[in-house]
């Protein structure tokens, strides 16, 4: 009975690393101030990317970036957040050679979010209760569906972002990218649902499992 016991204990703390775990291997921690410097727009805060990771349970990738500044701060300011689901290319030539992409996630400094497929040219619009802006933090939620799979599963897809000045033309409008000049993975996570499901089961066969052993 103590080996059950023990065990019930083991998952539930398993399941309360799993996000804690899979975070600190998802983010990107890029220094202040790294703007490019083939950058000519604005060089605000709310350009210069402090912090980022995409994570995927399933269902939706949950993207959750910090700036050095409040959002909004440039009026111009958009974030562009870049997926290769298998057929990216790198796009920005020698600027980025290590950046790949095939479709992209915009988000406007007024909260406005946008996928595009650049496969095809589709465009399909975020819903306003996807994006999330508090202080220098924006975080948005990307429906699976919105991103369907040129190759990868979407769990092997990698990202990069890169905020732009769109007052500024081509390629100098790109203020940073994080990560640098490379992609990142996503990192799954379990949905919600299934932790509490799994941390309530655990609850529940403790006391079953005590008062066994009090019988025994």
């Amino acid at each position: 009975m103590k080996k059950c016991i023990g065990k019930l204990i083991a998952g539930m703390m398993f399941v309360g690393a799993i996000g804690m775990a899979t975070g600190a291997k998802a983010q990107v921690n890029d220094p202040a101030g790294d703007f490019l410097p083939t950058f000519t727009g604005a060089h605000n805060g709310d350009l210069d990317v402090l912090y980022s990771n995409v994570q995927f349970d399933g269902q939706r990738f949950l993207f959750d970036t910090k700036m050095n500044g409040s959002i909004g701060l440039t009026p111009t300011g958009l974030y562009v957040l870049g997926f290769d689901r298998g057929a990216g290319t790198a796009r920005f030539g020698a600027l980025a050679t290590g950046v790949f992409f095939d479709s992209v996630v915009t988000i406007t400094s007024a909260g406005v979010g946008t996928v595009r497929d650049l496969t095809n040219g589709v465009a399909t619009p975020l819903p306003s209760s996807a994006i999330q802006f508090s202080g220098n933090s924006i975080t948005a939620q990307i429906p699976v569906g919105l991103l369907p799979s040129k190759g990868f599963a979407a769990g092997a897809f990698t990202w990069n972002l890169w905020p732009r000045d769109t007052a500024v033309a081509g390629i100098a409008a790109i203020s940073d990218f994080a990560p640098d000049n490379r992609n990142l993975g996503v990192q799954a996570v379990p949905e919600p649902g299934t932790i509490a499901l799994l941390c309530g089961t655990s609850l529940t066969l403790i006391p079953i499992a005590l008062r066994r052993r009090r019988r025994a």
